[in-house]
């Protein structure tokens, strides 16, 4: 009787998104030794969970999963590990504008926005919003992906009290 030991069912887990500057927790499974490359960023690749420690980068990690349940026959299986990078950008540092003249924000580098303070502003979770400051105010923008990952910018506005028209600097 002749009984065939099927291959390994290597699985190196779903593809993951993660924000820049966290970690993730791999797993694999199938078989009773598993060997990951590249190695960067992991906690160890000989064994089915590794921790990649704060990757810089887009990953594609292989498992090569093997048993101990006759001859060695590696099998492998990727997965991608996405590192979602977010930079808010509010827009240049300082700008100015005359009181009750109206001043377009425009902030980008994501796919939601909330401005802080929202004083002034017709609409504070959008990325151009409209404010009629009344006095000097610096916005911050907080701008985020559908992931969860983050980052703030600011801009600080200078608001000159005169009528709107020809205004000369001394």
């Amino acid at each position: 009787i002749i009984t065939p030991v099927p291959y390994p069912a290597a699985n190196a887990g779903p593809d993951n998104t993660i924000c820049f500057g966290q970690s993730a927790q791999l797993n694999a499974s199938g078989g009773s030794i598993y060997s990951w490359s590249p190695t960067a960023f992991l906690t160890a690749a000989n064994i089915p969970n590794p921790v990649s420690v704060n990757p810089t980068n887009n990953v594609r990690y292989i498992v090569t999963v093997r048993d101990v349940l006759g001859c060695p026959k590696p099998v492998k299986d990727t997965m991608i590990l996405i590192v979602a990078t977010i930079i808010a950008d509010a827009g240049p540092r300082d700008t100015s504008v005359v009181i009750d003249q109206p001043l377009q924000l425009g902030a980008s580098g994501g796919i939601n926005y909330s401005w802080t303070p929202t004083t002034w502003l017709n609409d504070p979770s959008i990325s151009n919003p409209i404010s009629f400051p009344q006095n000097d105010i610096e916005y911050v923008v907080r701008v985020s992906n559908n992931v969860g990952c983050f980052d703030t910018d600011s801009i600080r506005v200078r608001v000159f009290k005169v009528k709107p028209g020809l205004f000369v600097p001394n």
